[in-house]
């Protein structure tokens, strides 16, 4: 059996390839292992948001907020759901995840990432 980190990295890697359905598939796998770990949910609903497949997306991005583990990976994560929604329809839900991200990045000193945000957050009106 593959160890966490040995999936983890497989979802990632196929990722940056650009290989969504196996980086699903990767995904799925650590996920099912490792319920709770961040990484895997992040991953996966990273590789769900890539194939365009929102609800998806949205559905694990929401468990990976849960297991997140510091305030850069909670961010991160409202970045993507941020996104997620605005995609899927929803610029309500869109807005209140870039300012959740926007403030979490403000309030650690990531400046790129805060800015980010906050382009993010004036493209939505």
């Amino acid at each position: 059996m593959k160890k966490r980190l040995d999936l983890v990295n497989d979802c990632y890697n196929y990722l940056k390839a650009q290989n969504y359905e196996k980086a699903i598939i990767s995904g799925i796998k650590a996920v099912e292992l490792y319920p709770n770990d961040f990484e895997a949910n992040f991953c996966l609903g990273k590789a769900y948001y890539q194939a365009g497949q929102l609800n998806f997306a949205i559905n694990v991005l929401r468990q990976a907020e849960m297991f997140a583990t510091s305030k850069q990976d909670l961010a991160a994560v409202y970045n993507w759901l941020g996104n997620a929604y605005y995609y899927n329809g929803d610029k309500k839900l869109a807005e209140d995840c870039f300012t959740r991200a926007y403030t979490i990045f403000k309030s650690i000193g990531a400046e790129s990432e805060a800015q980010n945000a906050l382009d993010s957050l004036e493209e939505l009106k």
